[in-house]
């Protein structure tokens, strides 16, 4: 009964995409921040996307005793979720003819597995990296958070996917992505995945338009606030994307078509995973869970695991860009020339039956370290998902506050001051609140070539693990570079509007 109301529920998708085009919004005002501080307490109350079906919770069980823990369906992949095949591809299936192939042999690309491909040289990472870009201009929008609601988020940089706004789908993403000049990711339409995470923001000074120049180009104005500083956005120009396999027993589950989730930095309960560890090893009856997910020794802190900050030749990493007596975290170290880089990893643990929860953060969850089988866990019946992984890079003229906007010391994340005002304090080091939200877009068949070639998924006929690199999918089977990729990675500073663009994308769409 659960998965017929979620099949009636969805037929829904389809009056979305068909008939005739109605305009679904306007451009609207500037939104002053009391009224954002009144929109977003939060962001409570969600409105749920209108193509999704009401979210039902899930137990969290975990296996006790010293019991081996059950994946998905308990058989010996794992079996599919139910909710995995509930949503259309949308698109008619792209021919493989459009996908990129290589000679690996010559032209390089994955190693660890076949005789055919060259060995690593040492033991190999099971992951796909995959390139994607940023589209021009950060947004107030938050398409799974405040979904149907423009310009009431904190500030979002997108990448990935091209058509991004508060009214995206699956259907739209795949719909729209590769239209026109629309190629901003490795294999285009066959990775329509969009990605965004609160902006990295500063304040820079000069008079109106401020340009800066950032690795030889111009930023944009979009605001002309008068003389005096005004807020800008350090927009990457591309970021890496990594799917890690996980799963010793290789029952790696792919990414239903729709599924959007939130990783890293918990914005409604920072230390959310710490009670469900706590709560796992209540019912194991002794301490058989922990949140190490790499076995790395440290501190039991949620967003600690979550995401790091750090630079080019020097050790360590750091949670936030200033420490807590507003001192650099690289002690002087990182200076003009070594690349800052943030590193963040996704949960891995899906309900099976979910697409969206209210938070974003209770359909997908982080897995547990487990000392039984000694290597990471889901609750009971839930499905293993690849593990996302994200690099980004940003260029910057040392720590110390300059009036071009490229002293890391000045920098912020637009979701630090939501952090600070509702978590008590927590997340407030500039920087600590980063998280991503992700928004699941790839074309069915070419996500399942990656998840059983290079994850060695068993569920999909997998026989080995792989590193996959260049977006390579299968023994032969490359995406295509989007043209330009590689060649146009300077980053910018845009300079913003303080809290709304004024400027929220019109979007349309075919109504029932």
């Amino acid at each position: 009964m659960r998965i017929f109301s979620h099949l009636v529920a969805l037929l829904a998708l389809f009056c979305v995409n068909l008939g005739a085009t109605t305009a679904l919004a306007q451009p609207m005002g500037p939104v002053s921040q009391a009224q954002l501080d009144t929109a977003t307490p939060l962001f409570a109350g969600q409105v749920r996307p209108q193509h999704l079906p009401p979210y039902v919770p899930q137990p969290l069980n975990w296996a006790t005793g010293t019991n081996e823990p059950v994946v998905g369906d308990g058989s010996a992949t794992g079996g599919f979720a139910p909710s995995y095949t509930l949503l259309p591809d949308y698109l008619t299936p792209n021919p493989e003819t459009m996908w990129a192939t290589r000679n690996v042999a010559t032209q390089g690309g994955g190693c660890g597995g076949p005789d055919s491909i060259a060995p690593c040289g040492r033991p190999h990472e099971i992951k796909a990296r995959f390139t994607v870009g940023t589209i021009p201009y950060p947004f107030y929008n938050d398409p799974l958070r405040n979904w149907g609601k423009p310009g009431t988020s904190h500030l979002h940089t997108f990448y990935g996917n091209c058509q991004p706004h508060a009214f995206a789908t699956a259907a739209t993403l795949r719909r729209d992505n590769g239209r026109g000049d629309c190629t901003n990711a490795e294999g285009q339409f066959l990775n329509a995945v969009s990605y965004w995470q609160p902006a990295l923001i500063t304040r820079v000074r000069g008079t109106p338009p401020a340009l800066i120049t950032v690795g030889g180009q111009q930023a944009v104005a979009l605001a002309d606030k008068g003389a005096g500083t005004q807020k800008a956005a350090i927009k990457f120009k591309q970021a890496t994307i990594y799917y890690i396999g996980t799963q010793k027993d290789r029952k790696t589950h792919p990414y239903p078509v729709g599924l959007g989730y939130i990783g890293g930095f918990n914005m409604d309960n920072p230390n959310k995973m710490i009670a469900i560890k706590n709560a796992a090893n209540a019912q194991a009856g002794w301490n058989r869970y922990s949140l190490n997910l790499r076995g790395e020794a440290g501190t039991d802190v949620e967003f600690a695991t979550r995401h790091q900050w750090t630079c080019d030749g020097v050790s360590g990493s750091t949670p936030s860009l200033r420490r807590a007596d507003g001192t650099d975290p690289f002690n002087g170290q990182c200076g003009p020339g070594q690349t800052l880089r943030l590193f963040a990893m996704g949960p891995t643990c899906w309900d099976g039956v979910n697409l969206w929860s209210p938070t974003g953060y209770d359909h997908l969850i982080y897995p547990l370290r487990d000392a039984v089988t000694n290597s990471v866990t889901c609750p009971q019946g839930w499905y293993h998902v690849p593990r996302f992984e994200l690099n980004i890079g940003f260029d910057h003229q040392g720590f110390a506050p300059r009036t071009d906007g490229l002293g890391y010391g000045a920098w912020t994340l637009d979701s630090d001051w939501h952090a600070q005002r509702h978590e008590g304090g927590m997340g407030t080091l500039p920087g600590a609140s980063f998280h991503f939200d992700y928004l699941a877009a790839w074309d069915r068949r070419v996500q399942e070539h990656w998840v059983r070639f290079c994850m060695g998924s068993v569920l999909l006929g997998g026989t080995q693990t792989m590193e996959c690199n260049d977006g390579q999918i299968s023994e032969t089977l490359f995406l295509p570079d989007w043209p330009g990729m590689g060649s146009n990675t300077a980053q910018e500073v845009v300079i913003v509007p303080e809290v709304n663009t004024g400027m929220i994308m019109t979007h349309t769409r075919r109504g029932s």
